[in-house]
């Protein structure tokens, strides 16, 4: 992959993985107390684990776990603030890449369809 290639997937990946962490978190009824995993990243979004920790790190939103005492822990925490920081730096707003209304056929074909 060449290095344009490869910061054209991370834009990508890291707009989709801020849309995602972000619209979770203002349903918080919804998602109360449940830790987001890479894994679920992944599933949610169909981005490789690999690639998802590559674009967090290039976003800058991934913190130290810390204990109540403040030393460090084991682990990582996203950081929500960080995540709304670098959308609103790099004009990602919540409405996703695809026109779902594109996918609908004359005739309503595709509709219903999840993007």
């Amino acid at each position: 992959l060449s290095e344009p290639g490869r910061l054209a997937y991370l834009s990508f990946w890291s707009a989709a993985l801020a849309r995602h962490i972000l619209s979770r978190h203002s349903h918080p009824s919804q998602h109360a107390k449940k830790p987001l995993t890479v894994r679920a990243l992944s599933e949610a979004t169909w981005i490789l684990p690999d690639d998802i920790i590559a674009a967090l790190k290039a976003m800058g939103v991934v913190e130290a776990r810390r204990k109540a005492d403040g030393r460090p822990d084991e682990g990582v925490v996203i950081s929500r603030a960080r995540v709304r920081a670098w959308a609103a730096a790099n004009e990602v707003g919540m409405a996703g890449p695809v026109d779902r209304k594109a996918l609908a056929g004359r005739d309503g074909e595709g509709e219903g369809l999840e993007v």
